[in-house]
Order: C-alpha cells, then sequence, then structure tokens
C-alpha cells in the first residue's frame, strides 16, 4: 500500500482530510507502518513529532500519523503544483502588517502572484520599509525560481 505514495504527494485522510504526506515507515511507537502526513486544516495531532520523536515538520496540530489504508491519493492533484500562502500570525518579524501573499505555479509555466495590503499606512511607518524589501525579495525570488521544480512547503496552512 505505501509502496505507491511518495514523500511529498497529496493524500486524502480517512476520506475527508487533504494532506501532504511527510513520513512513510516505521516508527518507535506502534508495530507496522505508519503514514505521517501534514493535514491542511489544523485538525492534527502534532507537529510531526510523536513522544520526543521528530519524525517530520509541519505547523502545530497540522500532523497527524495513521496506518497505510487510512490513506489514499487525492485526486486532480498536481505534483508540480507549488503554492505559498503567507499569514501574518506565523510570522514573528512582523506584528502588526497585513500582507499576505499568495502564489500558485500554473500549468502554462507562469507565476501569478497577488499581494494584498490591507493598511496602506503602513508602508510609511518603520517597518513599511521592510514589508516592501520582503515583498521585492520574495517576487524576484518567484522569478528567478520560474521553470523549477519546488518542494512542497513544509508548513502546511493552518487557517
Amino acid at each position: 500500500p505505501l509502496s505507491s505514495f511518495e514523500i511529498g504527494d497529496r493524500v486524502l485522510v480517512k476520506q475527508i482530510q487533504p494532506g501532504t504526506l511527510m513520513f512513510k515507515g516505521q516508527t518507535h511507537f506502534g508495530s507496522g507502518h505508519w503514514a505521517g502526513v501534514a493535514l491542511d486544516k489544523a485538525e492534527g495531532d502534532n507537529a510531526g513529532t510523536y513522544e520526543g520523536v521528530k519524525y517530520f515538520e509541519c505547523a502545530q496540530h497540522c500532523g497527524i500519523f495513521v496506518r497505510p489504508h487510512e490513506i489514499s491519493h487525492l485526486l486532480g492533484a498536481n505534483k508540480n503544483s507549488f503554492s505559498y500562502v503567507g499569514d501574518e500570525e506565523d510570522s514573528d518579524s512582523y506584528d502588526d502588517d497585513s500582507l499576505k501573499g499568495d502564489c500558485k505555479y500554473s500549468e502554462d509555466d507562469e507565476w501569478r502572484m497577488g499581494f494584498t495590503e490591507e493598511k496602506a499606512e503602513d508602508t510609511n511607518s518603520a517597518g513599511g520599509s521592510e514589508v516592501k524589501e520582503n515583498q521585492a525579495r520574495l517576487h524576484s525570488a518567484f522569478l528567478s525560481g520560474k521553470g523549477q521544480k519546488f518542494p512542497h512547503s513544509n508548513q502546511c496552512n493552518c487557517n
């Protein structure tokens, strides 16, 4: 069962929870093989670490370990797709800004990026130049990576 899955595959846990396969193999906490999945939503039990042993990394409450028969391939998932969603709550460097980015890799080999800056006055504050600098750095990083395959982010999208 697990041999048909690769790390990074998009999977469905128990037919209802989408996520990314981050670990497959044996663990210290149970016999047989296990699948470690970073769920798209904070519906998990851990962050990829169980009883002090780190098997993979993901955001808190997004990690889950299940038996191989409990996962299935997520239909319509494209291995070459890459998405980034910025959330100010997950960042220590931005306390007050409202910069959110959403980038998706499309079939026609173009990057699509959108930024929403909810507080226009932030660009004039002390942190505004940092926001613009990071935005420019992110933009140039995506442009320079055009056409490359990117691994799935280790951070799941926990809303």
